[in-house]
């Protein structure tokens, strides 16, 4: 795999709150690394919305991003639903950029879980910024999870080739607790845990190794509750990227509560990668071997 950086079609949510600044700046960071097409969206409620407002809004980020070299800026409103518009308008791009008022959890409430109900529903990788993110220059983080999730280990090591950053593996074991499965699992050896989990850690840095030879890539096994292990890892990262197998809000989204803590608790950007589909694995397979049958 080539280690040439890519350029991408980013589909940004913009919006009246402080949130939607932080998205930006993630935005304006990215295309001062490597070009992209960027497209502005706000999404209007035809009954309370101000498109005068709102179209200022968006001259105004226009400016801030016309600075990025190699890339383009364009902007549009549209009525609706934001979740329905945003998702509808990111389905042809190549990542989505939402901000999150992290900070204001009643708020996030009243606003339909936005920052969650949007990654759940879109089909590329979503990336979430809090609205007290202050910058990181960080490696970027992956967390994995039992099953490897293909899409979502690809994503993150673009994003770091992209970025001109490391990539750190972090597998998190746990051994069952009685607490968890009852008494019998209590008599589990942890030592059993912790060597599944190194085989699943090694697994996918073997993939990313084989698949992008010229990324830096350090694996990290740590014993511990998943959510918080990667938050506190993830403190001084540029993102972590996680895995989505799952397509309702509640129920274990996002790839069970790993992401949702995430969303909540963490001040560093999080991507939340949807699951590739038996074809697209197939496609990507198919793509490795022509890969390595070049001359």
């Amino acid at each position: 795999m080539s280690g040439t950086v890519e350029r991408q079609h980013i589909v940004v949510g913009i919006d009246a709150h402080a949130a939607n600044d932080r998205a930006v700046d993630w935005v304006v960071a990215a295309a001062r690394s490597y070009p992209c097409d960027i497209e502005l969206i706000t999404a209007m409620d035809s009954m309370v919305s101000d498109p005068v407002a709102a179209e200022e809004r968006l001259a105004r980020v226009r400016r801030r991003l016309a600075g990025g070299a190699g890339s383009t800026v364009r902007s549009e409103l549209r009525f609706g639903d934001a979740a329905t518009v945003l998702v509808d308008a990111a389905r042809h791009a190549q990542l989505l950029v939402i901000g999150s008022r992290r900070d204001h959890p009643i708020r996030t409430a009243l606003d339909g879980w936005l920052p969650e109900r949007i990654p759940t529903r879109s089909t590329v990788p979503t990336v979430v910024v809090p609205s007290d993110w202050s910058g990181g220059s960080g490696d970027v983080v992956h967390g994995v999870d039992d099953d490897i999730a293909v899409a979502a280990l690809d994503a993150a090591a673009r994003t770091a080739l992209r970025l001109g950053r490391g990539l750190v593996l972090v597998r998190v074991w746990r051994a069952p607790s009685a607490d968890d499965e009852g008494m019998l699992a209590a008599l589990g050896d942890p030592a059993r845990h912790e060597d599944h989990g190194r085989r699943i850690l090694d697994d996918a840095a073997r993939i990313v190794s084989g698949r992008f030879p010229t990324l830096h890539t350090r694996p990290l096994l740590l014993e511990g509750v998943p959510g918080r292990v990667l938050a506190s890892i993830a403190v001084s990262a540029t993102l972590v990227v996680i895995g989505r197998n799952h397509r309702t809000t509640l129920g274990g989204a996002l790839g069970g509560s790993v992401a949702h803590r995430l969303i909540q608790d963490s001040r560093t950007p999080v991507c939340v990668v949807p699951g590739t589909t038996a074809d697209e694995r197939a496609q990507m397979s198919e793509a490795d071997a022509l890969e390595r049958s070049a001359p």
